[in-house]
């Protein structure tokens, strides 16, 4: 069986168990599944790609940012012999 044979399963088996109980039991299981996906969500938008992703906050324009990182390179002219 696979896992989503066996959730499915499981998830039968609890629709038979509450079949008897009361709307209003029913909605407030209905209200914690809703409130355990909705934490779910605000998990994955906290992701460390969340974090990373998005625009660049400075003052410098975007060529004037290229320009500092090019007056920022070292060169050394120093050969390397192997």
């Amino acid at each position: 069986m696979t896992r989503l044979e066996i959730e499915n399963k499981l998830a039968n088996t609890y629709l038979t168990l509450m079949q008897n109980f009361s709307d209003e039991v029913k909605l407030e299981f209905i209200s914690k599944i809703s409130n355990s996906l909705l934490k779910k969500k605000r998990k994955v938008k906290s992701s460390r790609e969340d974090f990373y992703a998005g625009a660049w906050m400075s003052d410098e324009t975007p060529e004037e940012f290229a320009e500092s990182i090019r007056k920022g390179r070292v060169t050394i002219d120093k050969s390397i012999e192997f």
